[in-house]
């Protein structure tokens, strides 16, 4: 084998330790596995129903706050909605116990208007409307069709509901947010 064959080869080596390392540093890690869909979708369904009110089999709650606690954050949107639903809704054995990291870490992860409004909803939660409100009208200042900003404010708001619910036709909804919307307008007896 010549000198310059040794060559190539010794560079090849190197660029596939070099990559093999740098695979290891910049390939993000993740605690928890990603949530599947059906688990995803059970997730959402049961906080939405309970948001609205909707009668839950106690194995289906058992079950989505479990799924709940697997929820990375490698999934904005569901990690925001499952923290919700562990905070709101978690009883003793699955609920957060330092639930200020996972609120940084919403905090962090805020630019996105949906996370915004359940921030809105985590503050409505603990007794501070104004900043719940500030959320909420922060989250509609980013995306005008953000729907869980609607119906969190609908739900916030409940003298001026329908008008937020009205104000929010044209938004975006997922499947179960708008089933929780239709169980608002006709609860509510909006026109």
């Amino acid at each position: 084998m010549s000198r310059s064959e040794r060559w190539k080869r010794w560079v090849w080596s190197i660029s596939a330790i070099a990559a093999f390392i740098g695979l290891l540093f910049f390939v993000p890690r993740r605690t928890h596995l990603a949530a599947t869909p059906p688990a995803a979708s059970l997730i959402e369904e049961t906080f939405w129903k309970l948001e609205s009110g909707a009668p839950i089999a106690p194995e289906a709650m058992r079950q989505a706050l479990s799924e709940a606690t697997q929820v990375s954050d490698s999934q904005p949107r569901l990690y925001a909605q499952a923290v919700a639903l562990l905070l709101l809704y978690g009883d003793t054995l699955t609920r957060i116990t330092a639930p200020m990291v996972y609120i940084q870490r919403l905090l962090q992860m805020r630019e996105d208007p949906t996370i915004e409004a359940y921030l809105g909803r985590l503050n409505l939660h603990i007794g501070r409307p104004e900043r719940a409100y500030a959320y909420l009208r922060g989250a509609l200042a980013r995306d005008p069709r953000c729907g869980t900003a609607y119906l969190f404010l609908a739900r916030m708001l409940p003298d001026s509901a329908c008008f937020w619910l009205n104000q929010g036709a044209s938004a975006i909804y997922s499947p179960a947010e708008a089933e929780a919307r239709q169980t608002f307008i006709s609860s509510l007896r909006c026109s």
